[in-house]
């Protein structure tokens, strides 16, 4: 049983592996982190969705604890999952890190390296409260250097850049409107001239698979499959350096198979 947001969840591990030496901790591990239950790795954009979506800034340490306390929530196998995902939060300036001064988020940390230490006093920050304040005025001949730069852009990244950098002066609402209009004119034509493919029509995988990471792939056919109606599946095994007993691979392997409804299309023993 597993704790939920609506209570407990019951999770089926499923018929045990014949021959395979694994603990019941490991098993039950390896399938809460092929469910997503447990997270080795935490994006940082997720972080952000998750915690500044509608928020100002939240304390670390808060966040730290719903992961272990909070029923239904996600799980870390680790602090440093949590540490790792501000660290590379506030190097690609998805948000900041500070604390709080007179009732009011200060940010300390942004677009740079730092690490993070989970305590009490500890925030992260909306990534708009921590850009510079504007910059009072701007003339005509350096606003006009920033369009003569977008016009001669070759990716859409070197234009995203130019915004961030102006965004820090206080522009007139004419200036704003002809940069909006530049850079959505040129981004068009830069995504004119390389249209990447979008969308694959066809899928087909073949998978060498390593041992325990079965669940993985189940999880991974599972998402195609809410993408296409039809997907056919078809596992190949194959053994070396070993022996099995012709009984027991009819009571183990065949059993097991024939148990599971699943159809042999080619056997090949020896």
């Amino acid at each position: 049983m597993l704790p939920s947001k609506e209570g407990f969840k019951e999770i089926d591990l499923g018929i045990p592996t014949y021959g395979a030496d694994v603990t019941i901790d490991k098993e039950v591990y390896e399938r809460l982190r092929g469910d997503g239950e447990i997270l080795e790795k935490l994006s940082a954009l997720s972080l952000k969705e998750k915690y500044l979506k509608d928020r100002d800034y939240v304390k670390t340490k808060n966040i730290l604890e719903s992961f272990y306390k909070t029923s239904g929530e996600v799980r870390v196998i680790r602090d440093e999952v949590l540490k790792d995902s501000i660290k590379e939060g506030v190097r690609q300036g998805l948000f900041g890190v500070g604390g709080i001064e007179n009732g009011k988020p200060v940010c300390d940390h942004f677009k740079e390296e730092f690490s993070p230490e989970i305590v009490e006093e500890e925030i992260i920050i909306r990534a708009e409260l921590c850009l510079p304040k504007p910059i009072e005025g701007i003339s005509d001949e350096m606003f006009q250097s920033y369009i003569t730069k977008i016009k001669e852009c070759d990716r859409t990244l070197d234009i995203t850049k130019i915004e961030e950098e102006i965004a820090q002066y206080d522009l007139s609402s004419e200036q704003r409107k002809k940069l909006e209009k530049e850079a959505r004119r040129r981004k068009d034509e830069l995504q004119d001239i390389v249209k990447p493919k979008e969308k694959y029509h066809n899928i087909n995988l073949k998978l060498n698979v390593p041992s325990g990471k079965l669940s993985d792939i189940v999880k991974m056919v599972n998402y195609i499959k809410s993408k296409f109606n039809q997907v056919n599946i078809r596992v190949e095994i194959s053994t070396q350096d070993g022996e099995m007993a012709i009984s027991e691979y009819e009571d183990k392997v065949k059993e097991a198979i024939n148990q599971a409804g699943v159809r042999v299309e080619d056997e090949d023993v020896e």
